[in-house]
């Protein structure tokens, strides 16, 4: 499949991106769109050239509306979601899940069981051709080939290549988490493997971890350690090394959350544990504020082991520098603390809303020739990055200077100092050549070779990997995590690397000249997904890669298509005409195609008033869509709803209030599968520190032309619906979703939200606070009823499918 764009498309795009409430493209995103534009056009129509150009231009636009200026931080990309998900699960008063939650309430689910239900026959449909985030990587070292692999990824758990990613092999099913981020292997022992969860580099912990499993088989099975398992040595498992002589001997660093939702310098915790008897139990050997104090940062994120010598450690302080042990992380001593400059401490990209910027952090690599060697990559706000090295096993350091245009390789265009796309807190990985001290490579949106001369202390710089497929290098997948060097012959100065990234794995067999980008993992993390009518083809918007569809049929290989660029949302085909789609990007950057995805038209009436100079759309893009009546659509925004009756061609505004926000990532909009007339929004209960606004819970049976509020019927305990289900037969009947640890889950009205039921049991829950009737205390997000029997309640929660046959009773 090929995107067609006429001029008058391309002109189009560029006009949505400055549109309504949208922060405007910046001026390096602007040269770039302009060279692809005239690129395009000199290209032969249906040429793969023109496609690669196409999707280039698409990818721009959506890098660059993910990072707008420090006003409008709360629209930062990855960091939307991610915290979107914490806010969901925090009450107002702060309390949350406590940690190992989700495998406490696995193990208490199969425990209340009421007999064996028949095994349901899930087929997966793909997309075999895109992976979605890789954060670690184990090459086995008993390979001779090297072509076996073990693979992090936030989004599916450890999965395992034996021929160089040709094909691939899921190895964690059973893990309570799929957010997999650091993996070791012993070196003596290669059959001992340890694995962490629960991804903490931003200011909260993504995806709860469920602490360290531990392999006895290399890599086959896995068992949970029990001393990690409750948040015993804190929830996000940043990094962990193991002595290459004795896998019993193992060091850890870790932290908890860090954001605005919580104090900092009280509920944020970070350290580093250590453990003789294989994670049986631990040892805290540092405590970094009682180092540095409450004032930085202070989250260990890295610990990285002499490869001569376990002895001599090295971690990673944010907003500090480094700290060093010479006896194998039994104790700490500073090796480097003024990598953050007074003005960066403490004052974030933002003013402290959002993600990123915060943590100005390190990462460090040691020379494999050299072991005196060391670098450390640093991300400062406000784009710039920064090359500490030194050549005395960390006793003193020295910033080296660029005197290559001082490329930022946090940056999507390379430019420091720039307001586009950034993440350094969240992409940043380096490496160094295995057989040249002086040659260094780093991630972060893209990957860069840097050459040093340690005369002078200054260094040159070049791309080895870009983010666009017709960018200045090698194209791979942006948003770097990992750089895993593959020394093949060192008398040829022969090596490969690999590199884990947002859309799976980079490789190189040729030191860094040229890259493949891998893919084949089904890790791609989704937020919405349609189906045609009267087809099986699908497609569906996912995090970081865009929206993609399928062929018809297809099986869990098959390659989908690309349609579109950034993050991909909600999607819709639809009703009676398949040819017909509508399908988003982020804060309701909607396009509408009537020819099955061949070419579309961008939506420019779909944005709303902007909140505080920011976007007045969620991050997740809502498009609600009804298959009775397929040309009704409604999407939200901070004044109300939007509704078209032609299928997105045009809209008209319901404002919804006293009480309504619109903007948050969970703010949503559905249509009664019932009656397409009655129409729900939702958006959170209590008020929102950023506007100072308070949402509601509204009901419309008059077809979204106008609304009825009906928040004061609902019990006051929960705060921020995490989804909605309907009724299909029963237009008043609703199901309201909710994510607050030890409160209702789902709330079931049946008379248009005059009154609601607690279908969850958390109303009257039995001694210890469980559900009265079993169900799970973890997040919900759908509801499905079935039609064929409307007592079978179909539950999607973050630790699986739940299933009623009683109507929730």
């Amino acid at each position: 499949m090929r995107l067609v764009l006429s001029a008058a498309m391309l002109v189009a795009l560029l006009a949505l991106s400055i549109a309504g409430d949208r922060s405007p493209l910046t001026p390096d995103a602007i040269t770039v769109q302009q060279q692809l534009a005239q690129a395009w056009k000199e290209a032969d129509p249906s040429s793969a050239m023109a496609g690669a150009l196409e999707r280039d231009m698409a990818r721009v636009r959506a890098k660059s509306l993910q990072a707008p200026a420090a006003s409008q931080a709360r629209a930062q990309d990855p960091g939307a979601f991610r915290e979107a998900l914490a806010r969901i699960k925090t009450a107002p008063d702060g309390s949350t899940y406590r940690p190992g939650y989700k495998q406490r309430e696995i193990a208490r689910a199969q425990s209340l069981r009421r007999g064996v239900g028949v095994a349901l026959p899930w087929i997966e449909r793909g997309p075999g051709n895109v992976s979605g985030r890789a954060r670690a990587i184990v090459v086995d070292p008993t390979d001779n080939t090297h072509n076996t692999w073990f693979v992090a990824t936030v989004g599916g758990g450890i999965w395992k290549t034996t021929n160089g990613g040709n094909t691939w092999q899921e190895k964690t099913p059973q893990l309570a988490t799929l957010s997999t981020t650091c993996l070791a292997m012993c070196a003596s022992r290669p059959e001992v493997m340890y694995a962490g969860t629960g991804m903490g580099y931003g200011r909260i912990v993504d995806l709860e971890g469920s602490g360290i499993w531990k392999s006895m088989d290399r890599g086959e099975t896995w068992t949970q350690l029990a001393s990690t398992a409750d948040g015993q040595i804190l929830t996000a498992i940043n990094r962990i090394v193991v002595d290459p002589a004795n896998p019993d001997i193992l060091v850890v660093c870790s932290n908890t959350t860090f954001s605005h939702l919580g104090t900092k310098g009280g509920e944020r915790s970070s350290g580093i544990y250590r453990s003789t008897d294989g994670g049986a139990s631990w040892t805290r050997t540092l405590n970094p504020d009682l180092l540095f104090g409450n004032t930085t940062d202070n989250r260990v994120q890295q610990i990285v082991a002499d490869p001569t010598n376990f002895q001599r450690l090295y971690a990673t302080v944010n907003e500090v520098g480094v700290v060093r042990s010479t006896n194998g992380g039994l104790t700490w001593s500073v090796s480097a603390s003024n990598f953050a400059l007074p003005s960066d401490v403490g004052n974030p990209t933002g003013g402290g809303f959002g993600l990123a910027g915060i943590s100005v952090r390190t990462e460090m690599a040691i020379s494999p020739s050299d072991p005196d060697r060391l670098y450390a990559a640093v991300e400062r706000p406000r784009g710039i990055a920064d090359l500490y090295m030194s050549i005395d096993a960390g006793v003193s350091w020295v910033l080296t200077q660029d005197v290559s245009g001082n490329p930022n390789w946090f940056n999507a265009f390379g430019n420091s100092g720039a307001v586009s796309y950034q993440a350094g807190w969240f992409d940043n990985t380096i490496a160094v050549h295995p057989y040249d001290e002086d040659v260094v490579f780093v991630g972060g949106v893209n990957m860069y070779r840097i050459d040093v001369n340690t005369e002078s202390n200054r260094r040159t710089s070049q791309p080895i990997s870009w983010w666009l497929q017709n960018g200045p290098a090698s194209f791979v997948h942006a948003d770097h995590h990992w750089i895993e060097i593959v020394p093949i012959n060192e008398s040829t100065n022969q090596f490969w690397i690999i590199d884990a990234n947002d859309g799976g794995l980079g490789v190189s067999r040729n030191g860094g000249s040229s890259f493949t980008q891998i893919t084949g993992m089904g890790t791609t993390q989704f937020y919405g997904a349609d189906k045609a009518p009267g087809q099986k083809r699908y497609f569906g918007g996912m995090q970081d890669n865009g929206t993609w569809m399928s062929g018809n049929d297809p099986a869990s290989t098959s390659p989908w298509g690309f349609i579109l660029g950034g993050d991909g949302f909600e999607v819709a085909f639809h009703g009676s005409d398949a040819s017909k789609m509508l399908y988003g990007s982020q804060f309701n950057g909607i396009v509408r195609s009537t020819d099955g995805g061949n070419s579309f038209t961008p939506v420019t009436d779909a944005a709303f008033p902007p909140i505080f100079g920011a976007t007045g759309a969620p991050f997740i893009t809502k498009i609600a869509n009804d298959k009775t009546d397929p040309d009704l659509v409604f999407i939200v925004g901070s004044t109300g709803v939007k509704r078209s009756d032609d299928f997105g061609l045009s809209w008209s505004s319901t404002p919804l209030t006293p009480h309504w926000i619109g903007w948050r990532p969970f703010d949503n909009v559905e249509i009664s599968i019932a009656d397409p007339q009655v129409v729900w929004a939702t958006s959170q209960m209590v008020r929102d520190p950023t506007s100072g606004r308070t949402g509601g819970i509204h009901v419309s049976t008059d077809g979204g032309l106008s609304f009825n509020e009906v928040s004061a019927n609902i019990p006051g305990d929960v705060s921020e619906s995490s989804g909605l289900g309907t009724h299909p037969s029963e237009a008043g009947t609703a199901y309201l979703l909710f994510s607050l640890a030890g409160r209702a889950k789902i709330l079931r009205t049946t008379d248009y939200g005059a009154s609601f039921t607690d279908l969850s049991g958390f109303s009257t829950p039995t001694r210890g606070g469980f559900s009265a009737n079993g169900f799970p205390d973890v997040a919900v997000f759908s509801l499905l009823v079935m039609p064929w029997d409307t007592d079978i309640l179909w539950a999607g929660t973050e630790v699986g499918l739940f299933v009623s046959e009683d109507g929730g009773a």
